[in-house]
């Protein structure tokens, strides 16, 4: 049912009454008159720390601690420029996957380690992520396009 307001000495009434029903779409009930539950996220929701979430671990252009993004770039423009000298005259995909998470039972995991090679060249320490470097044709290595595919949360 949908309430309309029919003047302010029914406001209360109206309103009395829509708390009864239940109504799902009032024009009455601007504002929820229950409390807002407050959500509590366990741990393993929060994702990789950052600079904002754990300024006491990270500076601000920080990926892990002590690497900057930059020198994450620049592993990755040496691996381009190697597998050029190695395979030249050719456009190249590196396609890196990184570890899953694996479990001892239906609910418990092991603890999460990532691929070496994946934490060496983007420093992202969550399961299930794809870290691609692609060539961009016409231009000369090392430069290249990175993807990096996180799952949903």
């Amino acid at each position: 049912h949908l309430c309309f307001l029919g003047g302010e000495k029914s406001l209360n009434l109206m309103q009395f009454r829509c708390f009864l029903l239940g109504c799902k779409f009032c024009f009455l009930r601007k504002l929820s008159i229950e409390p807002v539950q407050q959500k509590m996220i366990p741990n393993r929701y929060l994702g990789q720390p950052s600079p904002f979430t754990h300024p006491h671990l990270l500076k601000p252009g920080e990926v892990t601690p002590g690497l900057s993004q930059k020198e994450y770039s620049l592993r990755r423009h040496k691996l381009m420029a190697r597998i050029q000298q190695e395979v030249p005259g050719m456009d190249h995909t590196v396609i890196l996957l990184s570890n899953p998470t694996y479990y001892m039972s239906n609910d418990i995991p092991y603890t999460f380690h990532q691929d070496t090679n994946f934490l060496y060249l983007c420093g992202f320490q969550e399961p299930d992520s794809i870290l691609v470097l692609q060539s961009l044709p016409g231009k000369s290595l090392p430069s290249h396009k990175t993807l990096l595919f996180v799952p949903r949360r």
